[in-house]
């Protein structure tokens, strides 16, 4: 009988021995879990702070480029407006010197005579209108 309980003890011994190394496992398994985990919300953590970083930049940058925009459309309106009025000025002093080169043309071709040219009068349409009309 010696024999079998030393078998029996043997295979006590293993049985405590696999249990003893499954807890282990477990432990192992839990803390590696754990440990996951604590990387995974440091990622997000990290990842949601990068996120928030970048969006803050892009706003940033986006408040930039509208500002300076908003200054070369000004500068443009200026530009634009400045423009229209030197049109103007230039079309004022052209009409004056048409007018005046009118002047002297009308002085060279009549003199000083009094007689000034008729206007041209359009002869009236021999058919009425109304009758075009549909």
């Amino acid at each position: 009988m010696a024999l079998k309980d030393k078998w029996q003890q043997d295979r006590i011994g293993r049985q405590q021995g696999v249990q003893e190394r499954q807890q282990q496992v477990q432990t192992t398994l839990s803390l590696w879990q754990q440990e996951r985990q604590n990387q995974a919300s440091e990622f997000r953590e990290d990842l949601e702070y990068r996120v928030r970083d970048l969006l803050a930049n892009y706003q940033k940058q986006h408040q930039q480029m509208a500002a300076q925009l908003q200054q070369q459309l000004q500068q443009s309106r200026t530009e634009r407006k400045d423009a229209v009025q030197k049109l103007f000025e230039d079309l004022g002093v052209f009409r004056a010197e048409l007018q005046d080169y009118h002047l002297k043309l009308q002085q060279t071709v009549w003199g000083s005579s009094h007689r000034k040219p008729r206007k041209a009068i359009t002869p009236q349409r021999s058919i009425p209108s109304r009758l075009y009309s549909c």
